[in-house]
């Protein structure tokens, strides 16, 4: 959120990620971008948008692909809320450290401790090449954002791969990534206000496979349509930012 330190003049970000109202969270000045904070270049081998699961499978698989660090204990109990209120779906996680077998055992015990039984969670190690790892999208129908750290490239992938992303913002840079990115891209539905919203949008998304089923077809053009993929206007705006900080330093020195 904040470097704490009083040799660092600014903070890069976005209107959305650090609103004035929480400008005394930072020791730095907020310097911010016209959009979304981060720019997103699509990986140039990526596979194409497959079908939801759902539709196959005949239940909806929820999933993240963000580190396991992110996935804190209010994470593992608002998605085993989620899992209770639809249950016949499934969660999938991916992630580093599950190719260790104590790891996935004790993430398998948090949500047990939940009351989620072991056979719906699945907790699978990273795949690479790259556009491997998002081809293991096609097993996810909905993603969901952890907090209160979220996700950011993460997101950014998921949606590339036509997969709907709901969040759930704090007031944290790193807990507002989620609202940023979903904010530039117009889909405020997934923009959660609350924890129990937050089962509502997933539980309303898990029973309408329509949409779902047209979210795979449109979000990655939307994304690519979007400041967030727009390399050249994103440099520029963050050129305008180095030059408004100049402007602001030399200003003070005077």
């Amino acid at each position: 959120c904040t470097s704490g330190l009083p040799n660092m003049d600014f903070v890069i970000s976005d209107h959305h990620v650090s609103p004035p109202e929480f400008a005394d969270l930072y020791t730095e000045n907020v310097q911010r971008l016209d959009n979304c904070f981060l720019c997103f270049h699509p990986h140039d081998a990526a596979p194409p948008v497959a079908s939801p699961p759902c539709e196959e499978n005949g239940f909806v698989t929820f999933g993240s692909f963000n580190n396991l660090p992110k996935i804190s204990p209010t994470t593992v109990k608002l998605w085993s809320e989620i899992l209770h209120a639809v249950p016949d779906a499934r969660l999938v996680l991916k992630a580093l450290s599950f190719v260790d077998a104590q790891t996935r055992e004790l993430f398998h015990e948090q949500f047990a401790a939940k009351g989620i039984d072991r056979a719906r969670v699945d907790l699978l190690p990273p795949t690479v090449p790259l556009a491997k790892f998002l081809d293991e999208y096609r097993r996810i129908d909905i993603a969901l954002d952890p907090l209160p750290y979220n996700g950011g490239t993460t997101t950014c992938e998921a949606l590339w791969m036509g997969v709907p992303v709901i969040t759930l913002p704090g007031q944290h840079f790193f807990s507002r990534m989620g609202l940023s990115i979903l904010k530039t891209l117009e889909l405020n539905d997934w923009i959660a206000e609350s924890a129990t919203d937050y089962v509502r949008i997933a539980v309303g998304l898990s029973i309408d496979r329509r949409r779902l089923a047209e979210y795979r077809t449109t979000l990655r053009t939307r994304l690519f349509n979007s400041p967030i993929c727009d390399g050249p206007e994103f440099t520029r705006g963050l050129e305008a930012a180095y030059r408004a900080m100049m402007s602001s330093m030399s200003r003070q020195k005077s």
